[in-house]
């Protein structure tokens, strides 16, 4: 229909915002590594911690690829 204004998709804001708050839980996993090896923690302890950037990482890559547009 003429002049009809479909709402907007809130896709692309929602997956920026998830986005967001992966990299502060990324900040602040980081910071927990590195404060770990600072402190000589258990190798269990680093890897870990190692384990979850790494996880928060591709997260932050699955959703920065469904966010880019498909052409």
């Amino acid at each position: 229909m003429h002049g009809t204004v479909a709402p907007p998709s809130h896709i692309r804001s929602e997956i920026g915002e998830r986005i967001a708050d992966l990299r502060d839980s990324l900040a602040l996993t980081r910071e927990l590594l590195c404060r770990a090896v600072a402190e000589s923690a258990s190798e269990n302890e680093v890897h870990k911690l190692r384990m979850r950037v790494m996880a928060t990482l591709e997260a932050i890559d699955k959703l920065h690829a469904f966010e880019r547009p498909r052409l």
